[in-house]
């Protein structure tokens, strides 16, 4: 059986691929989809997004303190090159 956490994963796409992308990456910092569901154990370590956008960009405003906290830090990591 292959371990989930131990996968390298990146997510990627153009335009409407590029907001998928990004929803996942968010759901993913969150540690939950937006319907609450969680989201698999995975270790997503690469985002590429070209002429995309973020759907629901305004959901950030609704997140608690720490959750916000999270993606940040999360993203943070991802960045670092």
């Amino acid at each position: 059986m292959i371990c989930l956490v131990a996968v390298k994963l990146g997510v990627g796409g153009i335009g409407v691929g590029a907001a998928v992308a990004l929803h996942s990456a968010t759901c993913f910092g969150r540690g939950r989809y937006h319907n609450g569901n969680a989201y698999p154990p995975i270790n997503l370590t690469a985002i590429l997004a070209l002429n995309g956008w973020l759907p629901q960009a305004r959901i950030g405003h609704f997140l608690a303190a720490d959750e916000r906290e999270g993606i940040r830090n999360w993203l943070n990591e991802v960045m670092q090159f």
